[in-house]
C-alpha cells in the first residue's frame, strides 16, 4: 500500500486503516479486515474483496466502484405477504445478478455458483435466501448478514415477521436424485455441501427448530451432521 502512495494508519480492534484508493481519501477510510475483506466509512460505503483492493492498488481504475451499499442501522423490515415477499426475493435476485460486485460474500463463503441454483438475491447489504417447496413455489424467506452489516446491527440472520421455522433445500433436484442425504443445521452450512454437491436440508429457524416429521415422506438413509 505504501508504494502506491497510499498508507496504513494503525492496526486496532483487527483490522488496518488506510485510505480508499477508490475516491479522494484525505481521512484514512478504509478498513482493511484479515478475514478477506475490506470496507470504506467514507464516500464509497461499499465492501470490497481484498482481491479488488490489490487490483485498484497495482493499476488505478481497474475495479469499477458501484454503487454504494447504503447501510442500515437494522435489519430491513420484510413484508409478510407471500406474493409481496416474492416480488422482493425476485428483484433482490435480479439485482444481485446485475452487480456481481455484491457477490463478494457469497465468494468468501464459496457459494457463488448457488446464485442461480438457489435464486439468492441482495438487499440493501443482506443476502437473500428464498425458500421454495417442492413447485418451486415461494413458502417463505431468510436474510443473512454480511460482515459489515453484522457489526453495524449485531444481527446475523432476518425473517419476516411471525415466519415458522421451514424446511429448506438449496438443491432440490440433487437431493430427490439422492439415496443418502444430509441434514445440517444453518443456512450458510446448508449453502456449503450444497456447492459441494451434497443432497442436504436444513431449517430455517435455527439448530433448535427442526422438525423430525419433515422426513416422514422420505425414503432416504439420512446423515445429521452437527
Amino acid at each position: 500500500a505504501v508504494s502506491q502512495g497510499r498508507f496504513v494508519d494503525q492496526m486496532s480492534k483487527g483490522y488496518l486503516r488506510m485510505s480508499c484508493p477508490w475516491h479522494d481519501d484525505k481521512n484514512p477510510s478504509l478498513l482493511v479486515f484479515a478475514d478477506g475483506w475490506c470496507k470504506c466509512l467514507g464516500e464509497c460505503d461499499r465492501s470490497w474483496r481484498l482481491e479488488d483492493l490489490y487490483r485498484e492498488l497495482s493499476e488505478p481504475g481497474a475495479v469499477r466502484k458501484g454503487p454504494p451499499e447504503r447501510a442500515l442501522a437494522w435489519p430491513p423490515r420484510l413484508p409478510t405477504d407471500l406474493g409481496a415477499l416474492e416480488d422482493l426475493a425476485w428483484r433482490a435476485h435480479d439485482d444481485l445478478k446485475r452487480t456481481p460486485e455484491n457477490m463478494w460474500y457469497l465468494e468468501m463463503r464459496g457459494v457463488e455458483d448457488r446464485v442461480d441454483t438457489a435464486r439468492l438475491g441482495w438487499y440493501k447489504g443482506w443476502i437473500t435466501v428464498p425458500i421454495l417447496n417442492g413447485g418451486q413455489h415461494l413458502t417463505g424467506m431468510y436474510m443473512r448478514a454480511t460482515p459489515p452489516q453484522e457489526k453495524l446491527t449485531r444481527v446475523r440472520f432476518s425473517q419476516p415477521e411471525g415466519q415458522q421455522p421451514q424446511l429448506y433445500c438449496p438443491d432440490r433436484r440433487l437431493w430427490e436424485a439422492s439415496e443418502r442425504v444430509a441434514v445440517v443445521f444453518g443456512m450458510m452450512d446448508a449453502l456449503v455441501l450444497s456447492s459441494l454437491r451434497v443432497p442436504v436440508i436444513t431449517t430455517s429457524g435455527g439448530s433448535n427448530s427442526f422438525n423430525p416429521a419433515w422426513l416422514d415422506n422420505w425414503r432416504k438413509h439420512v446423515i445429521i451432521l452437527p
